[in-house]
């Protein structure tokens, strides 16, 4: 059984990350480990299957002791390709779509998983403008705000009409401007946020 649910697990992992890209928030979301449970449930279904009708090939094939990691492989692929894409029907009505089933439940946990991302990048950003914004002067923060936008692809005076009107509104709502300047650098380029935090 463990084997099967670390098998899952990497399956997951591996599945996942390339979409998501952050390995933090798939760990402390909720569905992500109902979804490890229910696809390891799956692979215990296909790995019970497989024992009972293929061990003793399996074995003879490639020895006694590389059986049980063999099953655990063969299960895991099994349930990848099989099982998700089982449809239960009754007088060829189709009343279980397993495949759907899942790929509906997954586009879930990934939307709970880039959300809880997106989150935590936001913190992160809001906790580096802060220090950032204690750190330097206004004339350093305006040029290293155009620094950033302008290799994003702005020119100079879009640059400097975004400076003008973000000045305005922080004067209205009575908000640091500084402290504005470094929550739209972090949020547009956190590792150059970070890096300056440790330049003087």
């Amino acid at each position: 059984m463990t084997g099967i649910a670390i098998a899952t697990l990497v399956y997951l992992v591996f599945d996942t990350y390339p979409i998501v890209k952050s390995f933090g928030a798939t760990f402390r979301s909720g569905s992500f480990y109902l979804f490890w449970l229910i696809l390891s449930l799956l692979n215990l279904i296909s790995y019970g299957v497989l024992k009972i009708g293929a061990a003793g090939k399996i074995a003879a094939t490639v020895g006694p002791a590389l059986t049980p990691l063999t099953l655990v492989l063969l299960a895991t692929i099994g349930t990848i390709g099989i099982l998700q894409s089982l449809t239960l029907k009754l007088a060829d009505y189709k009343f279980i779509d397993v495949e759907r089933m899942m790929d509906g439940y997954k586009a879930a946990v990934l939307a709970d998983i880039s959300r809880r991302a997106a989150d935590r990048e936001r913190l992160r950003a809001i906790s580096v403008a802060a220090k950032l914004s204690e750190k330097h002067p206004l004339d350093r923060l305006r040029t290293e705000y155009a620094s950033v936008m302008t290799y994003q692809g702005r020119n100079l005076a879009q640059v400097g009409a975004e400076l003008t009107q973000l000045q305005t509104d922080c004067t209205a709502a009575n908000t640091s401007f500084e402290r504005a300047i470094c929550e739209r650098i972090a949020q547009a380029d956190i590792r150059r946020a970070e890096e300056l935090l440790g330049r003087t």
